[in-house]
């Protein structure tokens, strides 16, 4: 239907005068899946079709978004294109789409329904049955989620690119007497194979009883070990710095620092597109230029931004493929695909072991209002466990984490083996554990 529409609306844009169009294709399908008290609570279906057009008109870009398919209402939307076009001033910039790297057209499959709910429901129990403590109110939920990107212009040219992806997460409460501690474990997938359920179980179980009782800690600057999904959060938060339209727009505190050695030897930040088994896989961006592989920081020294075509071509680049759009019907800004922290050599345990007596920071929250790209700086409001002689010991919260994210980056001792999987609206990242030699804890006597 799309493709039809496609056809009919270029054969009425070249008799309006409009030789040059880019069409943009977005096609996403989604299953959600909820189980609470071992039974299937919700379960929907979603599947939806957006298209985006760009022309040139008169010189000048002009742009309509279709939700209707309606041949009739093509000369509707070729009308508004030529509006946008005489307000926008906006340049128009043809894809080129054919040396692009395609992506076969694969149909969508999620997991089998019946084995998931059953394993869902089986985690459900398990959690259940860990601890007495454990409420009978615990929710288990999966999402699984498959994109279809297709680029195509007037002449018929086509590339298409697929990223799919799902999540699995449990959330549970533990109650003993008066104290009432909350409890999660989320991790994404391939939705070709469901994580192992009764160990996300286990896992939140675990954590939600341990942190019953946990106790704040006394001000102070603290060695530290932070827990790969802290890193992650964290690098996620504070990619918008390396995105050249806030170098542009002096909204990132790496403005001028190209070629700085801006962390410690031992930490690189590397994006891959191709990654295997990761979460954005992409051959090429929303613009139609190719994703490349690039070391953003190497060995510690700041290397690149991440550009899209407008400030690769302020600043005499190639674009290197990272202009994505954060939401359909909004204009192409800057994203990434695949990006990472490379792993150390040592476990977890050892950087506890290493560490000696500290803190292990497990969560953080409110990551988007308190860590701020412009400036480096964080302060976060964090939970976790003492360390001492290497071990954990007993649960802390009501702290707060602070300070600036490229500083502490230098003062990192050692860089765990583990890594963590963060699915994030700009792209995803992978982390290992960090072990930081001073961070600032804010807490109480």
């Amino acid at each position: 239907m799309i493709k039809e529409f496609a056809r009919q609306f270029c054969l009425a844009a070249r008799d309006a005068g409009i030789e040059k169009l880019n069409f943009y294709m977005e096609e996403k399908f989604s299953r959600d899946i909820s189980v609470y008290k071992d039974a299937l609570e919700h379960l929907n279906f979603s599947e939806t079709s957006q298209l985006f057009i760009e022309g040139l008109v008169d010189g000048k870009a002009g742009s309509v978004f279709v939700e209707n398919y309606d041949p009739a209402m093509i000369p509707d939307y070729i009308q508004s294109l030529r509006d946008c076009a005489a307000i926008s001033g906006k340049e128009f910039i043809p894809y080129e789409l054919e040396g692009l790297k395609r992506t076969p057209f694969v149909d969508y499959h999620y997991t089998d329904l019946n084995s998931t709910v059953q394993a869902m429901c089986q985690a459900s129990r398990i959690a259940r049955e860990y601890d007495s403590r454990i409420d009978e109110g615990i929710q288990v939920h999966v999402n699984e989620t498959g994109r279809r990107f297709t680029l195509a212009d007037e002449r018929g040219n086509i590339a298409t690119d697929v990223v799919v992806g799902g999540k699995a997460g449990i959330h549970l409460v533990a109650r003993d007497g008066q104290l009432v501690q909350p409890g999660g474990r989320g991790k994404p997938y391939n939705t070709e194979n469901l994580p192992d359920m009764d160990e996300l179980a286990r896992i939140a179980s675990w954590g939600a009883v341990s942190r019953l009782g946990a106790t704040s800690c006394p001000t102070g600057g603290y060695p530290v070990v932070l827990d790969s999904r802290v890193v992650g959060e964290l690098l996620d938060a504070f990619m918008p710095a390396f995105f050249a339209q806030n170098i542009h727009s002096r909204m990132s505190v790496l403005a001028g620092r190209l070629g700085e050695q801006l962390t410690g030897e031992n930490i690189s930040i590397l994006e891959d597109p191709y990654m295997a088994g990761g979460f954005c896989t992409r051959n090429f961006d929303d613009e139609g230029s190719p994703a490349t592989q690039k070391a953003i920081v190497d060995q510690g020294r700041l290397c690149c931004w991440l550009h899209n075509r407008e400030t690769a071509q302020k600043d005499g680049v190639p674009s290197g493929g990272n202009g994505f759009k954060t939401k359909f019907n909004e204009a192409v800004s800057t994203g990434y695909t695949n990006v990472y922290i490379p792993q150390g050599e040592k476990s977890l345990e050892e950087l506890l072991h290493q560490m000696g007596t500290g803190l292990y920071i497990t969560g953080v929250s409110g990551v988007f209002a308190g860590a701020r790209p412009n400036s480096g700086d964080f302060s976060l409001i964090s939970s976790g466990y003492r360390v001492e002689n290497g071990k954990m010991a007993r649960a802390v919260n009501q702290i707060t984490i602070a300070g600036n994210f490229f500083d502490m980056l230098k003062d990192v001792l050692a860089v765990g083996s583990d890594e963590y999987w963060m699915i994030a609206p700009n792209g995803s990242v992978r982390t290992p554990s960090l072990y930081v030699k001073n961070l600032a804890i804010s807490g109480k006597e």
